[in-house]
């Protein structure tokens, strides 16, 4: 079975502070790696890809360099008549009126290499949603309007028509063997759309269940290309607090989302170690009790049947849950080809020219804090 979504339905668009960013993280190293795809595509064809500001550029990646400046420098380079001054400044203004990012194109060719004929066309990447639609069929409005001024034309590309797909995590959440592809395609005109779509084994499994594991897929992602993040994982789980309210198992409250997140956790677990999944229904069971002294047992040395709030047992157990994701994240969603110096993903949203200011480990840990949460307070069942 695949079921596919939208980067919002995992991290809500209108919600990205309390997300940490993540939405913002993804979408660049999704970018990044469409780059890639398309510089592979070009050269597959018998072309060059050179991006800006190197010497005899054919094309300018919006994810490597999103300035007014650099578009504009672009611009110019390949048609010396371009104001250069004037080109900057428009995309300032439209900048200013509708926002950060509503004016620059995530991919500008302008390549005539090798005879094989001219490209010189632009391209938007969004994730494939309704309202980044919408967004993308503005910026390339917004575009249009600037090359009319200037005199110059760059068609909407139609060239890269690609149908891509690629593994970007492959593990089990809560028990269920999942595998999340990347997937990208021109959806309308010149504007890529992507989505993040599971391979499951089970038919039955919720879509709540699915958001949840994306947000954890896409959590592990951006957390294993951030270095300075990755390398501080004991200070981030430091800062999280267990949502968990009260005692579940033997002699516990065992109220309903109490239950249910420790169900999910033990699940993740056992699932990693072979051994069968227990329901998840948010009630108290002699089955979760034994379930929890196995764990217990085999990971904490000791033999109790109940986890309490704040406890060593279900610090580990969310430990546990975050440090195997890491190890799910596939080396197939590659963002080398043209951002190997980009070192650190999250140096992508911290541009001085848009004024912000984030620290790795608190950012990382305010995403997954808002994992945790959403585990906890949303109605997941799995028999």
């Amino acid at each position: 079975m695949e079921k596919c979504f939208y980067i919002g339905q995992a991290y809500g668009e209108n919600d990205r502070q309390t997300s940490g960013y993540i939405y913002d993280v993804i979408g660049n190293m999704v970018e990044l790696h469409i780059n890639a795809k398309y510089s592979d595509w070009k050269l597959s064809n018998g072309r060059v890809c050179v991006p800006h500001p190197l010497p005899l550029s054919t094309d300018f990646f919006d994810a490597l360099d999103d300035t007014c400046f650099r578009l504009a420098e672009f611009l110019k380079s390949k048609d010396s008549f371009v104001d250069s001054d004037a080109a900057e400044n428009w995309c300032k203004m439209r900048k200013a009126r509708d926002g950060d990012k509503s004016l620059v194109p995530d991919i500008v060719s302008n390549d005539t290499s090798f005879n094989n004929g001219s490209i010189k066309e632009f391209y938007e990447i969004k994730s494939d949603s309704p309202s980044s639609r919408a967004a993308g069929r503005q910026k390339v409005a917004n575009f249009n309007e600037m090359l009319a001024g200037l005199q110059i034309q760059y068609a909407e590309g139609d060239k890269y028509s690609p149908n891509g797909k690629t593994l970007v995590y492959s593990g089990t959440w809560a028990c269920n063997p999942i595998k999340w592809y990347l997937r990208w395609s021109r959806v309308e005109g010149c504007i890529i759309g992507y989505k993040f779509c599971a391979e499951v084994s089970s038919a039955t499994i919720q879509e709540a269940a699915l958001v949840l594991a994306l947000r954890m897929a896409l959590l592990m992602l951006a957390l294993s290309r951030s270095p300075a993040a990755a390398a501080a994982t004991a200070g981030i789980l430091a800062q999280i607090r267990s949502p968990l309210l009260q005692s579940v198992g033997e002699n516990g409250v065992n109220s309903t989302n109490d239950v249910q997140y420790v169900q999910l956790l033990i699940n993740d677990w056992r699932g990693r170690n072979g051994l069968n999944p227990i329901p998840v229904d948010g009630s108290p069971s002699d089955v979760l009790n034994s379930a929890i002294e196995e764990f217990s047992t085999a990971v904490m040395n000791s033999n109790i049947r109940r986890i309490d709030p704040n406890s060593p047992d279900i610090k580990m157990l969310e430990q546990v849950h975050f440090e195997a994701g890491l190890n799910d994240v596939s080396d197939e969603f590659q963002i080398t080809a043209l951002g190997a110096q980009l070192v650190d993903i999250l140096d992508l949203i911290m541009r001085a020219d848009e004024g912000i200011s984030l620290d790795p480990e608190a950012t990382i840990a305010a995403a997954l804090q808002y994992y945790l949460d959403r585990m906890h307070d949303e109605q997941v069942r799995m028999f």
